[in-house]
């Protein structure tokens, strides 16, 4: 599915759960570099930030937490393609697509910004299952003086499993995001009291990650 907003500074080309064809329309039509079109289709890519200085478009990559009702911390890829005009999102989780739907109500002044404000949304959830996991290890730890069943043992095993995605999720965004403040400082075009403000959110998210 592609939803097409026209925002005043930029247009913003939304893609839920995308077919082949649906992207390389999305590459006709915007002229974006065709090798990004393996970052948007591939559900296990890893986080990552580009830039071609042929087209002028960047490409970060960062992975979000799929369903939160999972026993299982599964998370996916959310790409986000960029230039001073246009921003392409494409995400395969229909959770995922509603929380970036939810940003079509607010327009923001630039690509950058709306970018940032995608990327503060994908981290509230990691808070939000740590705070989950923290009270289940509590539970556990109350049942330590006490003998401890199977399903306690497969429920902490599952916690474990659980931290290590995490974990790895967040040390790849974390990196994603390390690249990107470069690639946004040196190519995007923005004032000099936004692009401050954007350094400081990018620096603001590296310390939660």
């Amino acid at each position: 599915m592609i939803k097409i907003h026209k925002l005043a500074s930029y247009t913003w080309v939304e893609v839920i759960s995308p077919t082949k064809e649906e992207l390389r329309q999305v590459t006709n039509d915007y002229q974006t570099p065709v090798k990004f079109q393996s970052y948007m289709m591939d559900r296990h890519e890893q986080p990552r930030a580009t830039y071609d200085e042929l087209s002028g478009f960047g490409a970060l990559v960062v992975r979000a937490i799929a369903d939160q009702s999972s026993e299982r911390m599964l998370t996916m890829p959310i790409f986000l393609g960029f230039s001073n005009t246009l921003l392409v999102t494409v995400c395969h989780d229909e959770k995922q697509g509603k929380m970036l739907s939810d940003g079509a109500q607010v327009e923001y002044p630039s690509v950058v910004e709306h970018i940032i404000s995608i990327l503060f949304d994908t981290i509230s959830p990691y808070f939000d299952q740590l705070d989950v996991i923290s009270h289940k290890a509590e539970e556990l730890e109350g049942m330590h003086q006490r003998s401890i069943s199977n399903h306690s043992l497969d429920e902490l095993a599952a916690l474990k499993t659980s931290l290590v995605y995490l974990r790895s999720a967040t040390a790849g965004n974390l990196v994603a995001l390390q690249e990107l403040q470069p690639t946004i400082k040196t190519n995007v075009t923005l004032s000099s009291s936004l692009m401050q403000q954007s350094m400081a959110a990018i620096s603001d998210l590296l310390i939660e990650y």
